[in-house]
């Protein structure tokens, strides 16, 4: 028994020591709603995080190697990001352009979904207008199925859109006024498990 625990304990510090290094690092600046950081296979890592919008590419110490801002003209700032492919992102946010038909002394809100690369170079953006009788729908969380579908959602406005990788509209809810999605995950069958608030 003695032997056991204390071959647990050698193989526990190896491991230990062969872990990444630690840091801390305070960042004064802005971010997406979710805060996604994705690894990247040269161990840097993609982040949601820059001066007001965009993205950023940080080493394994927290150093910013590239920054990524966009300028708030369209759309407001990035909410969600997915790592899609190895070089290829998918991202959310709110397109914000026409006057709302609902409160004309108001702009419409619409969810878009768009594609970038790691350095953060917009490819393809799409703004989806959901038939409702109201104009606020904030792009919030995202999810990529297996079948590289975009799940994309708002936890303040209760809706929810599927598209194709294309960017057509496979499905979309709106559920009301009153509630949000907090999460969207694919079950290994392929339905759908949401989380309602």
């Amino acid at each position: 028994m003695e032997h056991s625990i204390l071959s647990f304990f050698a193989i526990l510090a190896l491991c230990a020591s062969n872990a990444q290094p630690s840091f801390t690092k305070y960042y004064s600046t802005g971010g997406a709603y979710k805060l996604n950081m994705h690894e990247l296979s040269s161990g840097n890592i993609h982040t949601a995080i820059a001066a007001f919008s965009g993205t950023s590419v940080i080493d394994q110490m927290g150093n910013i190697l590239h920054t990524h801002c966009y300028v708030t003209d369209t759309f407001r700032a990035v909410q969600s990001v997915k790592k899609y492919a190895e070089n290829e992102f998918v991202f959310t946010g709110t397109y914000i352009k026409d006057a709302c038909s609902v409160s004309p002394s108001s702009l419409r809100l619409d969810p878009f979904i768009g594609r970038m690369d790691s350095m953060g170079n917009v490819y393809s953006t799409v703004y989806y207008t959901l038939t409702a009788p109201y104009c606020g729908f904030v792009g919030r969380g995202l999810e990529i199925t297996s079948e590289n579908d975009a799940i994309a959602w708002g936890e303040d406005d209760f809706f929810a859109l599927r598209v194709s990788v294309s960017g057509a509209v496979q499905w979309a809810k709106w559920f009301g006024r009153r509630g949000g999605v907090g999460f969207i995950k694919e079950l290994p069958d392929g339905d759908l498990l949401a989380g309602f608030n």
